[in-house]
Parts: C-alpha cells; sequence; structure tokens
C-alpha cells in the first residue's frame, strides 16, 4: 500500500527585518501524514532504519485461523499467514514536503500465497495564507485497498488528543475498492475565535466484482458525489465550541439501481470539555433526500474520557456518507472503543462498530464487527500481539457466515523519544 502527500507552505520572498512583526502569523502545521497501518498520524517520518530518505517504520507478522474469508468460500477456516511492511520516503524540497508511504504484504491461506505489490494511495495538499483573515487549503485523496487486507484492519480510529475520529466504510470489508475524495476550502478567520469556511468537494467510490469462481458474484459498482457547503465557527472560551454548517451534496451511481440523489443538510454544533479528560460534542439538524422526499433527523455525538491508563470512546453518526453500500438513503453508525494500559508492558484495546444502511424500501443491510487485542511490549519498539475479530454483514445480498478471526504474531515499529 502506498501513500503520497505532498505539501507546499507559503512563506514571503524577502525576510522582514528581524525586530518587525510579521505581516500575519505562520499557518499551523497540521498537515502530518496519516499512518497507513494504524489510520493516525504518524509521529516519525524517518527511522535508524534507513537508506537515504527511505525509512522502514515497522514490520508485523502475525499466524491465525480465519473461519470464512469474505467472498473466498474455498479457503473456510483455514490458516493464515500474513507479512507487511510500512516505508515511508521523506523529503523537503523548494519549501515543499513529500511523502511517500508503501506496504507490500503476502498473505497465506491453506496454502495459497496471495500477494499485492501494486495497492496504493497517494496524496495532495496545500495550505497557503491569502491575506491576513483568508486562508485556502486543498486536500485530494487516492487510495486502492485490496480485499484480503482488511483481515485485520480497525473499523474506528480516533485520535484522543487530536479530537478526530473516523470510520471506515465497514459494510465494503473483503472487497477489492477504490476511493478519491477531495475538497477546497476557503475560510475567512474574521475575528480570533471565529471563522467562516466555504467549501467545494467531490468523492469517487469504486467497488470491484468478486473475481472468486464461487456462487457470490458482486457486479462493480460506482458511486461519485460533488457538493458544496457552508460553515461557521465559533470558540467561546477554552471549553466551548458552537457551530453551524450546511450542505448540498449530489450523487450518482453506475451498475446498480440507486438512483441520483440529491442530499440537503442543515446542523449545529456543540462541542464542550467537562472536565480535564472528559470531552462531548453534539451537533444535529434536518436532513432531507430527494429520492425520498422526505425530511429526517441527522447529525452525530460523541462522549470521550481519558483515564490515566487508558480511554473510552462512545460515538454516533446518521449522515449520508458512505458506508460501504451505494444507497440514496442516510445511515445510522455506533462506534465504542475502549483502551487500558494494564502495566508498562501490556496494553489491550476493545472496539465494536454496528452500521445500519436503508437500501430500498423493506431492504436494509446491517454490518457488526468486534475486536479485542492485547500487546506485550518488549520494549519501546518490539511488540508480541494476540487479537480476535468478528463481522458480519448481512441485508439486500446474499453473504456468507459470519467471519471469526484470531491470530498471533509480533511486530516492530519505530517510535521516537517521548519529549
Amino acid at each position: 500500500m502506498t501513500i503520497f502527500a505532498l505539501t507546499e507552505y507559503c512563506s514571503a520572498q524577502t525576510e522582514p527585518p528581524p525586530a518587525a512583526e510579521p505581516l500575519w502569523p505562520p499557518l499551523p502545521d497540521d498537515e502530518e501524514p496519516e499512518s497507513l497501518e494504524t489510520g493516525l498520524p504518524l509521529r516519525a517520518l524517518a527511522s535508524p532504519l534507513r537508506w537515504g530518505q527511505l525509512s522502514l517504520l515497522s514490520f508485523t507478522a502475525y499466524q491465525g485461523l480465519d473461519t470464512a474469508p469474505r467472498y473466498q468460500p474455498t479457503l473456510r477456516n483455514s490458516e493464515l499467514t500474513s507479512l507487511s511492511f510500512l516505508l515511508i520516503y521523506s523529503k523537503p524540497f523548494a519549501g515543499w514536503q513529500l511523502d511517500l508511504q508503501y506496504q507490500p504484504y503476502l498473505w497465506i491461506a491453506a496454502g495459497q500465497p496471495y500477494q499485492d505489490l501494486t495497492s496504493s494511495s497517494a496524496g495532495l495538499h496545500t495550505r497557503r495564507r491569502l491575506n491576513q483573515q483568508w486562508t485556502w487549503h486543498f486536500n485530494e485523496l487516492a487510495h486502492f485497498t485490496p480485499g484480503q487486507q482488511s483481515t485485520l484492519s480497525k473499523s474506528y480510529v480516533s485520535d484522543f488528543g487530536g479530537g478526530n475520529a473516523t470510520g471506515s466504510p465497514l459494510l465494503a470489508s473483503g472487497r477489492d475498492s477504490f476511493s478519491a475524495v477531495g475538497s477546497t476550502e476557503f475560510t475567512d478567520a474574521y475575528s480570533a475565535r471565529s471563522n467562516l469556511t466555504f467549501a467545494v468537494d467531490q468523492s469517487t467510490y469504486h467497488l470491484f466484482g468478486t473475481r472468486s469462481s464461487s456462487d457470490l458474484q458482486l457486479p462493480s459498482q460506482t458511486v461519485a458525489s460533488y457538493g458544496a457547503s457552508i460553515g461557521w465557527d465559533h470558540r467561546a472560551g477554552a471549553k466551548d465550541n458552537f457551530n453551524l454548517r450546511y450542505d448540498y451534496k449530489r450523487q450518482s451511481a453506475t451498475n446498480t439501481t440507486v438512483e441520483s440523489t440529491d442530499f440537503h443538510t442543515l446542523e449545529a454544533g456543540w462541542g464542550h470539555i467537562l472536565t480535564p479528560g472528559l470531552r462531548f460534542s453534539v451537533s444535529a439538524g434536518p436532513g432531507w433526500s430527494s429520492y425520498t422526499n422526505r425530511t429526517t433527523l441527522q447529525g452525530s455525538a460523541q462522549l470521550a474520557k481519558e483515564f490515566h491508563r487508558g480511554s473510552v470512546e462512545l460515538s454516533f453518526a446518521r449522515t449520508d456518507s458512505f458506508s460501504g453500500v451505494i444507497s440514496s438513503y442516510f445511515n445510522n453508525r455506533y462506534d465504542l472503543k475502549v483502551t487500558r494500559r494494564l502495566t508498562t508492558r501490556w496494553q489491550t484495546m476493545a472496539a465494536a462498530s454496528y452500521v445500519q444502511q436503508h437500501v430500498s424500501p423493506g431492504k436494509t443491510t446491517r454490518g457488526k464487527f468486534a475486536s479485542v487485542d492485547i500487546s506485550y511490549f518488549v520494549s519501546r519498539n518490539w511488540s508480541i500481539f494476540s487479537t480476535g475479530r468478528y463481522l458480519d454483514v448481512i441485508g439486500n445480498s446474499s453473504f456468507y457466515a459470519p467471519e471469526k478471526v484470531v491470530a498471533v504474531g509480533v511486530r516492530w515499529a519505530w517510535e521516537p523519544d517521548k519529549d
């Protein structure tokens, strides 16, 4: 798997006198590339195992049992072995920062090898200050994910420190997929605590047809959308944040019975820090779909608590985002994540997700996911892990029995010293 990220940072052509204040403050450095392995921002762009600008960031190997590999019925109840590497090429030049990630892997089940050396992800982003108030941000990310690579993938990724959380298209698990998502934003910071954001965005998701010789044959399908939004954000002190947002999206699909659909959503949000380490956020408002010609309540809510040795996060969202099945309806998603550091060496994590996607009148696709991970850190960089995973997708199509995976493995990942 490969990720390509190119970032531009603007600077004045001439240096101001040392005693002079800059015309406007520099932009925050919030463009850290996300790890292809964990989905979280990378803490290091280089490691001691490096060759010039190319570094090895992690190596993972595991052995396990898969009761029902998705869309591979001949491999049911089979032993599996996996080897993968994460490499990064990082180099700044002429005011730009180039980051290239590559993750080849070998996956063996029932003695049959599956390797992927060409799966890739490419991203291009830049942030520029137009004047003292206005900034422009462009971001584009294209990603190809092989179906076999989702065996131990995470359904819900969150960064407690950064306050960010994302959910994967759970209902597409096990299928080869390609996605391209981009946006262009203009932000007016008209005061120290408030700003307006105008954005246009586009997205394309392509689900490849199944390539197995089984009786389950799923066709290739594509859904594309474009839209625009306007948002207002206000920081009311150190503990509260308020926002308003209107969003329009036009969606079209191929090789499916889903019709072209317009989505309109309007929501108001509030984020609040209850106590140090405990915060919540909620947003809600009307949502309308031209396919149903009905107005529904949509929005999201999240509650997160950080303890001395762990954290708990609970999230709910009702949105028109892609869930893994092409649809003209809103979907509901519930996520729970618990982490616990038992000792300085033992760590655990448990996660669960549930997705409801209404596809057509009387037909709904549901996905259930649960995982448990236990890790023992031999050192800061070396760990031995054991994991269990459960996935079940049922609904408007014929799916196989729930998939259950158990595995034991070893992982090396470069972690720089904490400041």
